[in-house]
């Protein structure tokens, strides 16, 4: 929703009213289910699709080569875990999270932002605005209301986002927001990309002289 907000599909103040109704909404879905999330480390997609397939958990992100996130009930995705080797991924995790976003478990919130959106006002984007459910540029107005409620159960696919502004002739990304963990998977999946993460004032500082220089 930033990038759309960025890029004028909607104003900033619905941009924010829009991330604040989707939290709710994922809020509650987490309350009436028992959700959990775990990374599967050092294994291809393959691998774990075949492990989130016998588990009945879903694939949540797709973060980078070799780091793949999957959602679910947590006995299940517990269960998964325990099962990992057998696939071949070589490190399982449980994340710290407060439930199984990016699963089947958030349809309620699914279809309730569905409903929140029917009449949001949407213009086309001035740049291209990369969709992490399908990894493409999204233009019509169906095409982002459909996206935007798609993300809440839908796969992230950072990875094929990545490859997809690389392929579009972007070689200079700017990560915003505290930390570099986005600018980390940048790397993984494009080694040697040039990247800066933007967290406090002298990272801003050097993020502009690089911009106008």
């Amino acid at each position: 929703m930033t990038a759309h907000a960025a890029a004028g599909t909607f104003d900033f103040a619905t941009g924010l009213k829009l991330v604040q109704r989707r939290g709710e909404l994922m809020d509650e879905a987490c309350a009436v289910t028992s959700g959990a999330m775990a990374a599967m480390i050092g294994a291809d997609e393959n691998a774990v699709r075949g492990l989130a397939a016998d588990a009945d958990v879903d694939i949540a992100n797709i973060n980078a080569p070799g780091q793949i996130v999957i959602s679910g009930e947590r006995a299940k995705v517990e269960a998964a875990i325990g099962m990992a080797k057998e696939h071949g991924i070589r490190r399982a995790t449980l994340l710290n999270v407060a439930g199984a976003y990016h699963s089947r478990l958030m349809e309620t919130a699914y279809r309730k932002l569905g409903e929140a959106l029917v009449g949001l006002s949407i213009e086309t984007p001035r740049f291209a605005v990369v969709s992490n459910v399908t990894g493409r540029e999204v233009k019509t107005a169906d095409e982002i209301r459909r996206t935007l409620q798609d993300q809440v159960v839908g796969t992230v696919r950072w990875l094929d986002c990545v490859e997809r502004l690389a392929a579009l002739g972007c070689d200079f990304f700017i990560e915003l927001g505290p930390g570099g963990v986005l600018a980390g998977l940048l790397q993984r999946t494009r080694k040697g990309a040039d990247v800066i993460s933007v967290s406090d004032a002298e990272s801003v500082r050097k993020c502009a002289e690089r911009v106008h220089g």
